[in-house]
């Protein structure tokens, strides 16, 4: 090909660019649908689709926004739709704390309320068996007159704490 356009000879035919005038309409909201779709954050492809659909293109973004969230949001009105969401969302976090959960158990990291429970009535029979123990162990230091008034004395008390702790709960 030679610089002024001819190919082996024959002129090549260059095509004129056609200029296309834009329609100019008074109403800014439909003047650029690129700006209306891109300040509420959909495609153009998508206000278009809308827009047969029954959505106000040419009313301006809050026009359309108000559409959507009336019209777009899976069948439930904008308030449903976002307790919707939150339910997913609690939802969501459940799940991946029970996961959490899981994995803590399978390290050995985390105990069930059952072996819990079963720790801590081991531990206070322990401790109860020891506290019965007191009073003989206190007495046998006292001189031998006084030592069945202590005696009694310590034992009621010691019955009085255990039975005030048999009535705890683990929550």
């Amino acid at each position: 090909m030679k610089r002024d356009g001819r190919l082996n000879g024959h002129r090549r035919k260059v095509k004129k660019p056609v200029k296309r005038r834009k329609k100019k309409t008074s109403d800014p909201a439909k003047r650029n649908i690129r700006q209306l779709a891109k300040e509420i954050g959909q495609s153009r492809q998508t206000l278009y689709t809308w827009e047969k659909e029954g959505c106000p293109l040419d009313q301006g973004a809050e026009a359309v926004k108000e559409w959507r969230n009336k019209h777009k949001s899976n069948g439930h009105d904008a308030s449903e739709h976002t307790l919707l969401l939150q339910v997913r969302a609690r939802k969501l976090a459940a799940e991946a704390e029970a996961q959490e959960s899981d994995n803590l158990r399978r390290k050995g990291q985390m105990y069930s309320r059952d072996q819990v429970e079963l720790n801590a009535v081991e531990m206070t029979s322990m401790i109860r068996n020891r506290l019965e123990s007191v009073p003989n162990e206190i007495v046998q230091e006292l001189p031998i007159d006084i030592r069945p008034t202590v005696l009694e004395l310590l034992e009621n008390r010691v019955y009085l704490i255990l039975t005030e702790m048999s009535q705890w709960r683990l929550a």
